[in-house]
């Protein structure tokens, strides 16, 4: 996965009403450990727009769950 498009993979990009997005890029960065990527998420943490820090946040949650 490209870093620079990561936060464009958040269920609030995507359109979604649910947290699937969100969990599955959780997933993909616990299994490609991909570093940029993972530190994208965390500067979403400070975006202005809200949902797509509270995606952020759930991204995270799911990594941390799973890879902590």
């Amino acid at each position: 996965m490209n870093s620079s498009d990561v936060l464009d993979n958040l269920a609030c990009s995507l359109g979604a009403n649910n947290e699937l997005p969100n969990i599955a890029l959780a997933r993909t960065l616990c299994e490609s450990k991909d570093t940029d990527a993972i530190n994208k998420i965390v500067e979403g943490l400070q975006n202005p727009d809200t949902a797509i820090a509270n995606d952020c946040i759930k991204v995270l949650y799911e990594i941390g769950e799973r890879s902590p």
